[in-house]
């Protein structure tokens, strides 16, 4: 029995033949030493345990028959560890191994990659290791531009590297292994408490929450924060692996967003890799993404995160962002779990009071075309909280459409003027226009605010301002409480 119970194997390791072959007669066998090493690093941080199991091949393979154990091995196993080099990619073989362990459920967050020789420019790798993070396990000689060479194991550098790669795997194995037991506890904590399936979800108000792609060194962590988050009867999307070309994984990435109410992002030392027609990496799409579409998000970072030495510049930005969590990893967890609790509590919102007349107030939400989808989030969460709320009309003739803003901006209560995608001189305009107009209110607005959203590097200084005009919000993302913060600043 493995390590990870459900599997034959904890570790498959992948590697081509030629690679192990010793250099020369005083040279050990590369890759055995490797996985030596590796095996008992491994067997330290699991506490000595005898039940790891590696499947490591060392057969010359020469029939079809040993390619069918290899592929069953490969698809037996928790995890597949690729030895990548010029010759890995060049084999069918170790193309095929990868394919078998591929079709696995979720077979992509339990892929880990070294590399010993980099391809020569214009080569690839299969789609699932291009893309993904490979450790360097290579070094260059003294030679005027430096041979790309394997990391002699005589070299201090190589326990370094085989020590931190033991750690992630055996992250991962602790996780796959921790599944069951967690299950087992849930299933046993639900029938104590007598909410079966979908009963305890509907009890505790579940939200659905958008955990953001993680890179292979945060995979522990977030696999962590999901089962979390379902113990607390929360529901977390995407439910299967995302397409990792631009246009399916964007695609893939609004699906999933359309019902959530949170995205949570874990940040880790690396950017991770993308397409090369994507504008930055796969975590800054899924964030971009989020943000453009108003949902409220969290992302966090280790404090113990060398900040001195990332070399990303756009990595670091987003490190050290506005909004980052910086804490602990339980901490984090907790926290995550607090605000969809607030984000339940407002499943109910507390309706405002109405006129004197015992008519609704009304809230005016005024936004360029451009800005229509943020404006109809806004219009409808002020219609939750018992307001009569409404936006431009985006068709019609000219002079019905001026008639309606016309009118909204006189007979409205509060009017919010969504600056976003917008340019700065249509919202002066319109301020402008707002402030010609009150000679013809019969009292004074009780709320003129502005809300602030993305795209980042607009102006945020509109040019203009007026007594009680309450500018909110910020260029880098859609703030979630600025909302429920306009609505108590309406009632003050």
């Amino acid at each position: 029995m493995a390590y990870v119970s459900e599997f034959d194997f904890d570790l498959f390791v992948s590697y081509a033949r030629i690679d192990d072959e010793a250099d020369f007669p005083s040279d050990t066998n590369w890759v055995t030493t490797f996985v030596a090493y590796l095996t008992t690093a491994l067997r330290k941080r699991l506490g000595g345990t005898e039940e790891l199991k590696v499947f490591f091949d060392r057969s010359e393979m020469k029939s079809n028959n040993e390619l069918s154990e290899l592929k069953r091995a490969a698809q037996t196993s928790a995890l597949f560890l690729c030895v990548c080099s010029r010759s890995y990619s060049a084999r069918s073989w170790t193309r095929e191994e990868l394919a078998a362990f591929s079709i696995q459920p979720d077979s992509s967050k339990r892929i880990f990659a070294i590399e010993i020789m980099p391809l020569d420019q214009g080569d690839r790798y299969p789609d699932v290791l291009e893309d993904r993070h490979r450790e360097p396990f290579f070094t260059r000689t003294d030679k005027m531009g430096g041979t790309i060479v394997p990391i002699k194991q005589s070299d201090p550098r190589f326990g370094h590297l085989i020590h931190d790669l033991a750690e992630d795997i055996r992250n991962q194995l602790y996780a796959m292994r921790a599944v069951r037991d967690v299950k087992a506890l849930t299933a046993s904590l639900e029938l104590k408490r007598g909410t079966i399936n979908g009963a305890r979800k509907a009890s505790s108000r579940g939200q659905v929450v958008f955990l953001g792609q993680a890179t292979d060194d945060l995979a522990f962590q977030s696999d962590q924060l999901r089962r979390y988050l379902e113990q607390y009867g929360h529901t977390l999307k995407p439910e299967t692996d995302l397409r990792q070309d631009t246009l399916g994984f964007e695609e893939d990435t609004g699906l999933g967003l359309e019902e959530a109410t949170l995205f949570v992002q874990l940040l880790g030392p690396y950017a991770g890799r993308s397409p090369a027609d994507m504008v930055g990496s796969y975590a800054k799409c899924q964030y971009d993404i989020a943000t453009s579409r108003g949902v409220p998000t969290v992302r966090w970072r280790s404090p113990d995160l060398d900040m001195e030495a990332i070399a990303d510049p756009d990595h670091k930005e987003a490190l050290t962002g506005e909004g980052i969590i910086v804490s602990g990893f339980e901490s984090f967890k907790a926290e995550v779990n607090d605000r969809l609790a607030k984000l339940s509590s407002k499943a109910e919102p507390v309706h405002a009071e109405t006129e004197p007349d015992g008519s609704l107030p009304v809230i005016f939400i005024n936004a360029d075309l451009s800005d229509l989808d943020y404006a109809r989030k806004v219009r409808d969460e002020f219609a939750r909280n018992g307001f009569l709320a409404s936006i431009p009309l985006d068709r019609g003739e000219e002079t019905d459409l001026q008639s309606y803003l016309r009118e909204n901006l006189i007979e409205c209560d509060g009017l919010v003027m969504i600056y976003g995608n917008t340019s700065p001189i249509w919202a002066t305009r319109n301020l402008r226009h707002f402030n010609k107009l009150r000679s013809k209110r019969q009292v004074p607005p009780r709320l003129v605010a502005v809300l602030v959203g993305p795209p980042d590097g607009k102006a945020s200084d509109l040019g203009v301002s007026m007594p009680g005009l309450r500018v909110m919000g910020s260029t880098e993302a859609w703030q979630e409480n600025t909302i429920e913060e306009l609505i108590e600043a309406f009632s003050s």
